[in-house]
């Protein structure tokens, strides 16, 4: 055992910075290997790194060209204190966005003809991993990379109470690389892994989603610019953050009696029983038009738009209070004699603006009220005009 680290500096090899200073502090290798000048076996491969371990067996069949056959297997890994670290914002005035050319040629671009040159076939179990603050467990990862086609496929993990498993290919024989990417998750408890992720849990509940979708490019950028396919999404027993229905429901019937809102410092998240819907991806253009929410006193449909490129929201959810608490089993949307308040919800993904359009309910029972008024005078009328004839009917009969 050894520091790779201090080797690296007696050896005048700068290290780039890592979010934890002491990684690469210790690494040993324990393996019986067997090769000639043109290939190297190893078995019983011992790799450890700090305090991860990986076991297993590996070939390289073609030395000084990137090829491999391995099965493997890691133990547990933090990949999260070998990332550089995190960069703290500066109070300098943010700078406009540089436009879809320059952003492109400033994000990272793939390594074109080392990934044509990558021939691998192995399979790698990992019992634990950290990567971007996510965790998940028992991981099974089959690559196969040839002539330029990479295939991760099966892939599957255990994550906060669910699964997920998927089937990535990247293709970079053309110009142009090309994703695919067919993935499920099911039962994930969503409210941890949003937290863990972005820091917030913008909703929870359990989720199960699916997605097939592709796209072409050589960066990051690219990829949103030119993402297409579809997905379904299933949300259960959960909250979303940053609006509360039932306050805008109470505030909606007070506007309906004539009274002031009402003062509510209740938390800013509606409970829900199940959302589902779908979404259709186009050229980095993401359209949902079928999202149906059941809530305990509201049933919700909606419809809308993002942006992926901008960030940016345009969405519309139309919804319809009760009376009283229904829960998942009571009327559907459709089935509620009700008019809908529409919900707009529009701007940034990271700060969207979501306001109730109370007016539009206000006007809706107006035209309501005034088509019962008018509906009476024309009942009125008409009784008046069969009343007049039958009268008549009987002075003609009567003579």
């Amino acid at each position: 055992p050894f520091s790779l680290r201090e080797l690296l500096k007696q050896l005048g090899i700068s290290l780039p910075a890592t979010a934890d200073a002491n990684v690469l502090s210790h690494i040993e290798l324990l393996s019986d290997f067997k090769g000639t000048s043109k290939q190297l076996a190893f078995n019983k491969l011992h790799i450890k790194l700090d305090e991860s371990n990986l076991t297993g067996s590996a070939m390289l069949p073609k030395l000084g060209k990137p090829a491999a056959r391995y099965t493997l297997a890691l133990d547990t890994m933090d990949a999260d204190r070998y990332l550089p670290p995190a960069t703290v914002p500066t109070e300098a005035p943010a700078k406009p966005a540089p436009s879809g050319g320059t952003a492109a040629a400033a994000g990272t671009q793939l390594p074109m003809e080392l990934l044509r040159a990558l021939d691998i076939q192995g399979r790698m179990k990992i019992s634990q991993f950290k990567i971007s603050n996510l965790r998940s467990r028992n991981i099974f990862i089959t690559t196969r990379a040839n002539q330029g086609k990479i295939r991760l496929k099966p892939i599957s993990a255990d994550l906060y109470d669910g699964r997920y498993q998927g089937n990535i290919v990247l293709d970079v024989t053309g110009n142009t690389p090309r994703l695919g990417i067919n993935e499920s998750l099911k039962n994930v408890n969503i409210g941890p892994l949003l937290k863990d992720f972005w820091g917030d849990d913008k909703i929870r509940g359990k989720a199960n989603l699916q997605a097939k979708l592709t796209a072409r490019g050589l960066d990051p950028v690219a990829f949103r610019k030119t993402l297409n396919g579809t997905a379904r999404f299933e949300f259960k027993d959960g909250v979303v953050k940053g609006f509360n229905l039932a306050q805008m429901g109470r505030e909606l019937e007070a506007l309906l009696k004539g009274q002031p809102k009402p003062h509510q410092k209740a938390p800013q998240e509606t409970d829900f029983a199940s959302i589902t819907g779908s979404l259709t991806a186009t050229n980095g253009l993401v359209q949902n038009k079928d999202l149906r929410a059941a809530m305990p006193y509201a049933r919700a449909i909606g419809a809308g738009k993002a942006y992926l490129v901008n960030e940016e929201l345009d969405y519309t959810l139309r919804v319809k209070f009760t009376s009283k608490a229904i829960g998942q089993g009571g009327r559907t949307y459709e089935q509620m004699d009700k008019i809908a308040l529409p919900i707009h919800i529009r701007g940034s993904f990271s700060q969207p603006r979501i306001k109730p359009d109370y007016d539009a309910v206000l006007k809706a029972v107006a035209r309501q009220e005034l088509e019962k008024q008018k509906k009476k005078l024309e009942d009125k009328a008409r009784k008046k005009i069969e009343k007049e004839i039958g009268d008549e009917l009987k002075k003609l009969f009567k003579y």
